[in-house]
């Protein structure tokens, strides 16, 4: 445990409880290295104000500040390094039972010499620290563009984040993150990684008239909604375009993937006219499970939906033939395909797509074979669209 640069902390003091501290602390570390030829970027900068002890941390590309209650015996300010101030509030509640850890009272402050130092459960334990004024300048959040339900928001985000590019170097960029577009009254997320597209929507009360778009990286999104909580999401865009989350207690402010990306066109890629059926989610979602099980069983990547009528069956392609597992049909609830369909998809992107839909009824809408096909929620709110795998040529 060492000081870095004293004086790292100016005269604060503060007391808060443990659990607070380490919920603070778990939120924020979504941007704090491990390492870092940048010492500072392995910290959290604690600052106070009048009621309460705000903690930041940043990697550049996105910076998350929440604030915690506390009683501030001295105001002023401190940079933490992060691993380890967590490491030592997780051991002092070894041994207790978990009200008592989580309600221990635990005391923040400078030392004579500039060293922090934690204090809880009577151990007084030294905590590296850094000069505050090594840590990078925080962007400021602006007025928010859109309100909205943060449960609601949660809920759709992970399900459109199947579908983005999770790869570590994408071909495009772009792709490594999800489209949020606000217009009036109504906020919605896009994914694709190319092979499939999810698509949904939110209400929301909205400020402007005019549509407004800001990427956000799919990595950060799906960390947010893990390790945020509150009851209502503010979302705006800084005159630099990085787009802003907040939360009652917290606030994240993020870059897009590539400053110069452009998401595409995805619009075009959505069928009009075609044929839509729909069928209980249920039975269909087992049925996909168990063909991309099989799929992998026999080596191969790829399933085939069939439609005939009033049915439809879902079964492994196995040796490239798609008629080789014949498999069980179920009902339509509406609908009737008058020309019998085969579509052959990606086994796990198709029970991916099935999985994310949530209504007991689905519909499916096809204009063909080997044109895509969008499975959508009854309510409409939220739809997966998925590109047909072209049949090899034998």
């Amino acid at each position: 445990m060492t000081t870095v640069d004293s004086p790292s902390v100016t005269g604060l003091q503060i007391h808060t409880d443990r659990k607070s501290l380490r919920q603070a602390l778990h939120t924020v570390g979504m941007t704090v290295a491990r390492t870092s030829p940048i010492p500072a970027l392995c910290g959290v900068l604690l600052e106070t104000d009048e009621h309460s002890l705000r903690v930041s941390s940043t990697d550049y590309q996105c910076t998350v500040t929440t604030r915690l209650p506390a009683r501030i015996t001295t105001p002023g300010r401190m940079l933490l390094n992060h691993h380890e101030l967590t490491k030592l509030l997780t051991g002092l509640g070894k041994g207790l039972r978990t009200r008592e850890a989580e309600d221990m009272p635990v005391r923040l402050r400078a030392t004579d010499d500039g060293t922090g130092q934690l204090s809880a459960h009577g151990y007084h334990l030294s905590v590296t620290s850094y000069a505050p004024e090594e840590f990078p300048d925080l962007p400021r959040a602006e007025a928010s563009c859109a309100e909205l339900d943060w449960t609601t928001f949660t809920h759709q985000a992970q399900r459109v984040l199947v579908a983005a590019d999770t790869d570590r170097e994408p071909s495009m960029p772009a792709l490594s993150g999800v489209s949020v577009t606000i217009t009036p009254n109504q906020l919605r997320l896009v994914a694709t990684d190319r092979y499939r597209l999810a698509i949904a929507d939110c209400p929301a009360t909205t400020t402007h008239d005019t549509e407004q778009t800001v990427l956000i990286p799919a990595e950060l999104l799906a960390s947010v909604i893990t390790r945020l909580t509150g009851q209502r999401l503010r979302i705006g865009l800084t005159e630099s375009g990085m787009a802003t989350l907040t939360t009652e207690t917290t606030t994240v402010i993020a870059t897009a993937p590539d400053e110069h990306a452009r998401y595409p066109k995805w619009e075009r890629l959505m069928p009009t006219g075609g044929t839509t059926v729909r069928f209980e989610r249920d039975p269909l979602a087992r049925a996909a499970n168990t063909a991309a099980a099989l799929a992998t069983a026999t080596d191969s990547d790829a399933m085939v939906l069939r439609l005939a009528g009033d049915r439809v069956a879902l079964a492994p392609v196995v040796d490239d033939d798609p008629e080789t597992v014949t498999a069980p049909w179920h009902p339509l609830r509406s609908g009737t395909i008058e020309q019998p369909m085969r579509m052959r998809f990606h086994a796990e992107r198709l029970a991916d797509a099935l999985s994310t839909l949530h209504t007991s009824t689905v519909a499916l809408t096809v204009t063909g074979s080997y044109t895509p096909a969008v499975f959508s929620d009854d309510d409409g709110l939220f739809r997966h669209l998925l590109m047909p795998m072209r049949t090899p040529r034998r």
